[in-house]
């Protein structure tokens, strides 16, 4: 098993690097707007 196009990084990083950007890019809406913040603490 050959993890030379892996360079430095492991091959367990690499694939917690794709989860986490695939739930990253999902958890943003399609306006591009992200929401930190519960909306129940928007409200003034």
């Amino acid at each position: 098993m050959s993890d030379r196009w892996l360079g430095p990084w492991p091959l367990w990083m690499v694939i917690f690097g794709l989860i986490f950007g695939a739930a990253l890019v999902l958890s943003v809406p399609a306006d591009g707007s992200v929401c930190v913040t519960p909306a129940t603490e928007v409200e003034p």
